[in-house]
């Protein structure tokens, strides 16, 4: 019998070994996961340059709190009055407090119901990490996570992830954000009442909300108890304790923040931005600081609606509109469209993440390109003929014949650009557009050939941005900069500095843009700014990209569903409402010369040019002006010519369409007089010129001068009015 005993024993001692070390192995995983403390992602503030909110973004699995920020270091302050009201032997137990637990167990005993719960600062910290229902038996596993928390983490760990997980009502988690959503300010430079204020709301977030009149004269109330038991516990001085309890009641509670309407597609755009994993690992202030000026964003809208209203008519439903520091890159305005919450308009639509046609805007990098590859230089020559058209044909079914290669890129020619894009390779040109993430080969390349020159590849409003950067760079591709201490991708030469002020100089020249655009219309700037303009096939999109020295603006127009508007194209309608954004941004500076090495060779005073240009066909003949004598050639008329024909755009404003007057003259003092048809217009002092308006007909003109008694022989020119198609 013994024997058997024995037996049984020896079977019985391993199965139970293995048990004991199982139950061990479940109790010590168990006590591991639950000793895992992990928050959601901290919530972001977007802000403007200024500071003012624009959004925030939250989790995108806790969508529903806000806060979650985390302090380092935490302040004595506050670290000293949460031990000092929530665990006051904080810093002697393991993370369950003895001397409580028994306080505890004896008064509700006595009480026969639960009066204490001896809740230390860890214990508390594993039920907000796990809420749960509040009986002995979770409290139990309370105890038991508390204790691994503090193993784990220590103190100092077990005090952050309180402070981050801690209810300040209204939503809010984590003192940290309570502290910025309240009053506005980081923990750091809390005062004592602020601190005994907000320390107040954990244990009764909702009966203590500081944002009605009940709750927060009970917050009151029990903060100054805070403030009482801190300067019992040593951690305050009796000056300290005296100035906090005054201050309290006169706490003021910034309002709630409210996201502007007009930043909700930026917004979006952020939080899809730094809610990627690997963006969010290199964040280290939940304070995102943007380059959006709020009061500038709201204004570029307003005026973003504007021009679709006046254009409502023509078929323009929506628009979009993306501007940058030239200098840094960085965003400064947004409109994704002019309504989020139109439906009929699909305003929820964010149109600069949209591909569309972006018609001539590409020719610039076709251009670059050839002249990168040695194609082209500064002054080639191209053709602009039926000959070279290999199916494609001019915006104004106009021939130009050889033009000089920055007139062709200026005026927008298509069968040149065509054609230099059939010299550098249909399939090299698309690698270079690949290279400016244009696009990213989604597509087969055959299925655009010779289309890439004029608007074939669809694009983003931002890629297109980010491709004209390069031009505002030097040459230089760089990511944009949403926001400051973004992480950036290594910059990326593309052209040439010699290229790109070639480019810019191109394209910011009004006289290189004869007889395409004519002169003083939404293309021409009181200072430096190159412009491109776009229309799709169809006028389905207009676009206008413009930039100077400091800033850049694209602009888009069109229809959601991309049907055809009626006779809208990138000159017509995108270039004015793009002029109005450049002249607000640069500070609606007018006269004003300003020279930039990068982008010319010498000053242009484009007030000295007439504002409307004569056709070539029309000049005065050479020899036809040495029959103009002058008496004693004391005054010569030198603007306008003689014979010359004008021609009016109707697209251009009545007050901008005027001609420039002006003189050859040895006159230096007194007046000089403009007379038109006989009748005097104005009398100006030197160097006497003038504008005058046009108007469709025939005039004579002469300038004469009374106190000499000498005057010109008068000139003639015809003015009439033509349509101006769109490119």
């Amino acid at each position: 019998m013994k024997l058997k005993n024995n037996k049984a024993y020896s079977r019985f001692l391993p199965v139970s070994s293995v048990a004991v070390i199982a139950l061990a192995v479940w109790v010590t995983g168990h006590v591991v996961r639950k000793s895992e403390l992990t928050t959601p992602y901290p919530t972001l503030v977007v802000i403007d340059r200024n500071g003012t909110f624009l959004g925030e973004v939250r989790d995108s699995n806790n969508d529903t709190e806000a806060g979650y920020w985390a302090i380092d270091p935490i302040p004595p302050r506050i670290a000293a009055t949460v031990k000092a009201i929530e665990d006051r032997r904080f810093q002697y137990h393991p993370g369950v407090d003895p001397v409580a637990v028994l306080r505890a167990l004896l008064q509700n005993a006595r009480n026969r119901s639960r009066i204490s719960g001896a809740s230390t600062l860890a214990m508390q910290t594993a039920r907000l990490e796990k809420p749960s229902e509040r009986n002995y038996r979770n409290k139990i596993h309370e105890m038991v996570t508390a204790l691994a928390i503090t193993a784990r983490y220590g103190r100092s760990g077990v005090m952050d992830y309180y402070l981050r997980l801690a209810p300040y009502g209204n939503g809010i988690r984590g003192i940290g954000y309570a502290a910025y959503s309240y009053f506005g300010k980081p923990v750091d430079d809390l005062s004592w009442a602020e601190i005994a204020f907000l320390s107040a709301i954990p244990q009764q977030p909702t009966r203590m909300n500081p944002r009605t009149g009940f709750g927060r004269t009970r917050l009151v109330r029990r903060a100054r108890r805070i403030i009482k038991t801190v300067h019992e516990a040593g951690y305050m001085t009796n000056p300290e304790a005296e100035r906090a309890l005054e201050q309290v009641a006169e706490l003021v509670i910034q309002p709630r923040f409210t996201q502007p309407s007009e930043t909700i597609h930026l917004v979006l755009r952020y939080r899809n931005m730094l809610n990627e994993p690997e963006v969010r690992k290199h964040i280290a202030d939940p304070v995102i600081q943007t380059d959006i000026n709020l009061e500038l964003q709201k204004e570029i809208l307003r005026q973003t609606q504007l021009c679709v209203k006046a254009w409502k008519k023509a078929g323009v439903d929506n628009a979009a509109v993306m501007a940058l520091d030239a200098r840094s890159g960085a965003v400064v305005s947004l409109i994704g469209s002019t309504n989020y919450f139109d439906s009929d308009r699909a305003g929820a639509i964010d149109y600069t993440q949209i591909r569309r046609s972006p018609g001539s805007t590409l020719k610039p990098f076709v251009y670059a390109f050839a002249m990168e590859t040695g194609i082209i230089s500064a002054d080639s020559m191209l053709m602009d003929h039926v000959s070279h058209a290999r199916g494609f044909r001019n915006f104004d079914g106009i021939w130009l014949g050889e033009i000089e290669v920055d007139r062709a890129l200026a005026s927008s020619r298509n069968v040149p650009a065509v054609d230099l894009l059939r010299q550098t390779g249909v399939h090299r040109t698309y690698g270079h557009m690949a290279d400016l993430r244009l696009h990213d080969y989604e597509t087969n390349v055959q299925r655009y050939g010779l289309g890439l020159a004029v608007g074939g590849l669809p694009v983003t409003m931002e890629s297109l941005v980010r491709a004209f950067d390069v031009f505002s760079a030097g040459g230089i591709l760089r990511d944009i900069q949403w926001y400051r201490g973004q992480l950036k991708a290594p910059a990326e030469r593309i052209f040439s500095v010699q290229t790109v002020q070639w480019i810019n100089r191109s394209l910011s020249d009004p006289m290189v843009r004869l007889p395409s655009f004519p002169r003083m219309g939404h293309l021409e700037y009181d200072y430096p700014v190159a412009v491109k303009t776009g229309t799709s096939e169809g006028a389905r999109d207009a676009w206008t990209v413009a930039w100077s020295p400091e800033y850049l603006v694209a602009v888009w127009l069109g229809r959601p569903d991309g049907r055809p508007m009626n006779q809208v194209g990138g000159y017509r309608t995108a270039a004015e409402l793009t002029r109005v954004i450049m002249d607000r941004l640069h500070g609606n500076r007018i006269n004003r010369i300003v020279l930039d090495s990068e982008w010319a060779s010498e000053p242009k005073r484009y007030t000295d040019e007439t504002t409307v240009s004569p056709k070539s066909s029309s000049h005065v003949k050479p020899g036809e002006l040495s029959a103009i004598k002058t008496s004693a050639e004391t005054i010569r008329i030198t603007s306008p010519e003689h014979e010359a024909v004008y021609y009016i755009d109707p697209e251009i404003p009545r007050e901008f369409s005027s001609l420039l007057l002006a003189v050859d003259t040895n006159i230096t003092d007194g007046e000089i007089t403009w007379e038109v048809n006989g009748i005097p217009f104005v009398s100006t002092t030197a160097p006497f010129t003038a504008r005058w308006p046009l108007r469709p007909g025939t005039y004579k003109i002469r300038a004469a001068s009374a106190a000499d008694g000498v005057s010109s022989p008068a000139i003639t020119i015809h003015v009439s009015t033509i349509a101006q198609t769109s490119v």
